[in-house]
């Protein structure tokens, strides 16, 4: 089929270092078969610096494609260069395929601790659904970036609405957090007092800490 002649040509040309014809044909494989979008990342991985430049017109030139702007953010944090992976998930259409693409280009910024990135493409996610783990995610990864005012915004406890037990497991440790990191520690001990009963005794330890580090700070 032209879908597996594609692929063929694809591999054979990165097996010889033809990395630009390559390219070339990985964009057009991606067209029917977005599962290749590994493959595709793998593939090019060697591509030398000098050649770079030209992979991303090929992968970046319109028409947009999800499976092609993943494939080159795959390849971007390989090759060491993250803020050019979000920059070619960025602009894409705002629905739900951008959303999981941005939900997993964050998943490796997470990993490498890139937290900035991270936060930014779980935000993007997050105005297209909102989710729990979409929320504290972001909410994490604002933390993580030294912004705390963000991470109470970005996880507010009114999204748990009346379900005490799952802010005391979810939200909590992140807003006690937050909150000790503002200098507010009274707050935060308020709250954690306020959801006590939900607590295990690891849990309120560890939160009991927070306070403390956070009166400290003060």
């Amino acid at each position: 089929t032209t879908k597996d002649l594609q692929l063929e040509i694809a591999q054979a040309r990165a097996a010889q270092g033809q990395w630009i014809e390559s390219a070339e044909a990985w964009r057009q494989a991606l067209r029917t078969a977005d599962y290749l979008e590994q493959a595709a990342s793998y593939a090019l991985a060697p591509t030398p610096s000098a050649s770079r430049a030209q992979i991303r017109d090929i992968f970046l030139a319109p028409p947009i494609e999800v499976p092609a702007r993943r494939a080159l953010a795959a390849l971007e944090m390989t090759w060491g260069s993250p803020a050019d992976g979000w920059n070619a998930l960025r602009g894409l259409p705002p629905d739900s395929a951008a959303a999981d693409a941005w939900s997993e280009f964050a998943k490796r910024a997470e990993a490498e601790e890139r937290w900035p990135l991270a936060r930014e493409a779980l935000e993007a996610a997050l105005r297209v659904g909102r989710t729990t783990d979409l929320a504290i995610r972001a909410a994490t990864a604002a933390m993580n970036s030294g912004d705390a005012g963000a991470a109470l915004r970005l996880a507010p406890l009114s999204d748990a609405g009346a379900d005490s037990a799952k802010i005391a497991r979810t939200y909590l440790p992140l807003h006690a957090r937050a909150l000790a990191a503002l200098g507010r520690p009274a707050e935060a001990e308020k709250l954690v007092s306020q959801y006590d009963r939900f607590l295990s005794p690891g849990a309120h330890n560890s939160l009991i800490r927070t306070i403390a580090w956070g009166w400290v700070r003060t």
